[in-house]
């Protein structure tokens, strides 16, 4: 397992509750994700270069993507569910785009599992 990822649409409110309860390929253009740990990162850094980058692009990853931050940090959901009102949040992007190194390819061959939480915006 990678890990779990945070997953928020644009526009989404606390009333709108769990959003995806279907497996997906890939997460619509209105979602954007980041990984719940820095570990996270550096557990992908443990996946082959190509590997890697389809799951973070499939997940519109916001680290792995950074043009996607400005789509969403704006967002209620931005501090409220994807960083529960951490100020400290600007600083893990940057931790986290540092961890996340495209050039490190894998040692060995990885199984995919990742694990998204379900629950509401409001922490429930």
């Amino acid at each position: 397992m990678i890990g779990p990822v945070k997953i928020l649409r644009r526009g989404q409110t606390t009333q709108d509750g769990i959003l995806i309860t279907e497996p997906f390929d890939r997460l619509p253009a209105d979602f954007g994700s980041v990984g719940s740990s820095l570990d996270y990162y550096q557990r992908l850094n443990e996946i082959a270069g190509a590997d890697r980058d389809e799951i973070l692009a499939s997940l519109n990853d916001v680290v792995a993507n950074s043009q996607l931050e400005p789509m969403f940090n704006q967002e209620e959901g931005w501090r409220i569910s994807l960083f529960r009102r951490d100020i400290r949040n600007p600083r893990f992007l940057a931790d986290a785009r540092q961890i996340h190194s495209p050039a490190t390819p894998a040692k060995f061959p990885t199984s995919i599992c990742v694990h998204v939480p379900a629950g509401r915006m409001d922490g429930s």
